[in-house]
């Protein structure tokens, strides 16, 4: 597809043809080993094994992008800098549509309240065409006016918008790194999935979760819970995120003076 004459993949078994997905050990590090074993095949050169506090997510725009995240931003009134920018949806890996990695959307609207009520922040909902249900619903029960811009545009675009952001607070799915990435502070929630493995390395990152001693238990399919309820996030509630959208906030503002 797309003209593509060389692919380079993860796998879950051990092979000479692809970089072994092992869930004991950061996301990131993996990646890094992908495109190192690219690196490789490609030009027959190694590269150092990076260090796990060396790595960080970069994300790049052209002046275009930049200048029409502001027009729309503008067009929904929305001022630059003054919003915050939520994901309720994600949790969708190729072949699977597992749900259960996404907060209640009745949390996330009693989380969009709290910041609203203390910053004055405006509630952007965000995410794919698959998202935009979700996205509608947190709207509809919000008691803070939402703009909905799930589906609306492309990924670069989209992150073009996000890069403007106050603070963006996302399930484990790709917008989480994405908000990291392009240097927007960031919260993420956690629940089946463990921050240890997966939460975005960087100074503007924080994790939201329990930390109950049965999580990570979601590798790759989410084979059920031992609680009549997935508790790791039936527990988690939008006070206790708030708290890490507070730590974070109060960091850059400490270092902004």
């Amino acid at each position: 597809a797309g003209g593509i004459k060389t692919r380079f993949m993860f796998s879950s078994k051990l092979h000479g043809d692809a970089v072994y997905l092992d869930p004991n050990r950061h996301s990131a590090l993996t990646a890094c080993e992908l495109a190192d074993y690219a690196v490789f095949k490609l030009t027959n050169k190694k590269l150092p094994a990076p260090e796990f506090n060396s790595i960080r997510y970069e994300w790049y725009f052209s002046d275009e992008e930049i200048s029409r995240a502001k027009y729309i931003l503008k067009s929904v009134n929305i001022a630059k800098d003054n919003f915050m920018a939520i994901f309720p949806g994600g949790g969708i890996n190729p072949g699977a549509f597992d749900t259960v990695r996404r907060w209640k959307a009745s949390r996330f609207a009693e989380l969009i309240y709290r910041i609203h009520d203390k910053y004055g922040f405006k509630p952007l909902l965000m995410g794919g065409k698959s998202d935009r249900q979700v996205c509608e619903e947190v709207a509809r029960i919000s008691d803070v006016d939402c703009v909905n811009l799930s589906g609306s545009y492309g990924l670069r675009l989209s992150a073009a918008i996000l890069k403007n952001c106050q603070v963006a607070v996302s399930n484990d799915s790709g917008p989480l790194h994405i908000a990291a990435a392009v240097g927007a502070p960031v919260v993420g929630i956690f629940g089946p999935t463990g921050p240890k493995l997966k939460l975005p390395p960087g100074k503007n990152v924080r994790e939201a979760s329990i930390g109950i001693p049965c999580s990570p238990c979601y590798f790759g399919k989410f084979k059920g819970c031992i609680f009549d309820s997935v508790k790791c996030f039936e527990d988690l509630t939008s006070e206790l995120v708030m708290k890490s959208v507070n730590s974070l906030l109060e960091t850059q503002l400490l270092e902004a003076k």
